[in-house]
Order: C-alpha cells, then structure tokens, then sequence
C-alpha cells in the first residue's frame, strides 16, 4: 500500500502498483510515459461525494533514487477526478524526459534492485454548494516502487541507455584502444546535449585513430571474417567501414553539408554497430 497523508479533512493514496513506468523514446532523448492514480478520500459527508467537484489545479510529480532526481513533470492545467466510491481519482498519463546524469549519478551507487520514489504536490480544488475549497498537498514519499535489477536494466535498455549503448564491445587488450573508448564516449556526451557537429568530431577522431589498430592484422581478421565463406564478406565489411569513415567527412564540411541531430545520431550507432561488429576479432589481436 502506498502511504497516506492527511491534509485537514482528506487523505491522499497512491499504491505502488498504481504507478506505470512505460519507455517510449530513446536515447538521445529518452523519453518514459508515467502512469499515475492518486486517490483523494474526502472525509465529510460521504453520502454526498457525488455532488462535489474535485479538481487537481496544477501539480508536479518526480522521480527518486536516493538524492537523484530521475525526472520531474508539472501540469497546470486543471484535472477534473471522478467519483468511486469513498475516493476521487484520475489517471495521469505524461511524458517525461529521463535525467541522463541522474541515471549515471545513481548506476554508480546501485548493487542490485532498484526502489524509486516517488514525490507528489500541488493543489486540490473541492467546490459544493456553491463553496469552493482549496487545499495544498505535498508528499515527500507518497509511494515507492520497487524494480528487480533485471526490471530495472530492461528499462535502462528500452531508453536506449545502458554500458552496452553506450561502447556495445569488450575493450580489446589493445594500446591506444582506450582512445577509442574516450571518443565514443565523448561523442555521446555531445548528442546528449544535443551539439551534432561536436558529436561527429569525436566519431571522425574515433575513426582516424582506428586504422593504426586495424590494418596491421587487417589479412587475418579479413580471414576470420571469411571463415565458411564462398565469396570475400569481409570485402563488404571492409567496403561498408569505408563508408561510415567517409560520412564523418560531413562535420568538417559544415558550410557544404548542414549537420543534424539525426545525421550524428546515425553515425554513432553506426560506428557502435560496426565495432560490435569487431570487437571479437579485435579481441583475437592480442594473440596474435
């Protein structure tokens, strides 16, 4: 159950599993849709709770985990709640954009489950008999939600948000490979804050510094590419490597190609899948 709080003649409820956490956007602007029940029983004369009319005139609900806001969102418009029973209530249904630093701050100090809580305030409206009432709620912890770690990881994933979004290989026992991890990494920093031409010159850097690491040994990956192979695959990764290079040539040349948000989005995801992609062969070249 969730926790009640009174305010002068009302409680306030809201119940764990009257809280929906749903992913509907993702990175780099991951957005969650919350599903949100609050319940306002009015302790007068209940025979008559029909007869009133129950408004939330503006509030603001966030997310916690510790001292990390995850997300906050206020509504002022007025949200009429309808009877059932002893209580008024009405589903809130919002869009909210996650606090990437927030996750970040938090992934640090989580072990394993996840427990969110949550926060609600603003002012409640009750009109009867021509008399109208007004009533300021603020509920420092009106429920807590508990995620499992994997729960929890999906959602981060959903969002698009999670280690292996953000660098999807193993780090190969490789010098300089730790370069290439800075630039990715830097490169998502920009998207997030929405800066593509800063994004797509942290791709170019990542692709400038990946030949040192990759043409030496190219002829043997090339063979474990080709492994049960007719024709040379690795002449079309080879071919398609190329052409994500080539598309980082656009930061450089702003003045002829206008950089998008969705120009560095594209490129980040396909410098992460073509080192996935690598990975596993670039993990081979320390043994080699």
């Amino acid at each position: 159950m969730g926790k009640t709080f009174i305010y002068k003649d009302i409680d306030l409820e809201i119940n764990p599993e009257d809280i929906g956490l749903i992913p509907i956007e993702k990175i780099p602007y991951p957005l969650l849709n919350v599903h949100f029940i609050p319940k306002f029983y009015i302790k007068r004369d209940r025979t008559n709770l029909s007869n009133y009319a129950v408004m939330i005139a503006g509030y603001k609900i966030s997310c916690w985990f510790g001292n990390y806001e995850i997300f906050s969102l206020m509504d002022f418009d007025n949200l009429r709640l309808q009877p059932y029973g002893e209580y008024y209530a009405e589903g809130i249904n919002k869009n909210v954009k996650v606090d990437l630093n927030a996750i970040k701050g938090m992934e640090k100090l989580r072990k394993d489950d996840t427990v969110l809580t949550f926060k609600f305030s603003g002012l409640l409206t009750i009109s009867y008999d021509n008399i109208m009432q007004i009533y300021h709620f603020n509920a420092d912890s009106i429920a807590n939600i508990k995620l499992s770690e994997n729960e929890w990881l999906k959602l981060l994933e959903d969002i698009g948000y999670s280690k292996k979004w953000i660098i999807t290989i193993d780090s190969p026992d490789i010098e300089g490979f730790e370069n290439i991890k800075k630039y990715l990494n830097g490169a998502f920093e920009f998207i997030v804050k929405n800066q593509p031409s800063q994004a797509i010159q942290e791709l170019r850097k990542c692709w400038d510094s990946l030949p040192q690491l990759l043409d030496k040994n190219w002829e043997d990956i090339a063979k474990e590419i080709n492994k049960g192979s007719v024709s040379n695959k690795s002449d079309k990764i080879k071919e398609i490597k190329k052409g994500i290079r080539d598309f980082t040539n656009i930061g450089p040349h702003s003045e002829v190609y206008p950089v998008s948000m969705e120009d560095a989005k594209l490129l980040y995801r396909l410098t992460i899948s073509m080192l996935s992609y690598l990975a596993p062969f670039m993990n081979n070249m320390a043994t080699f």
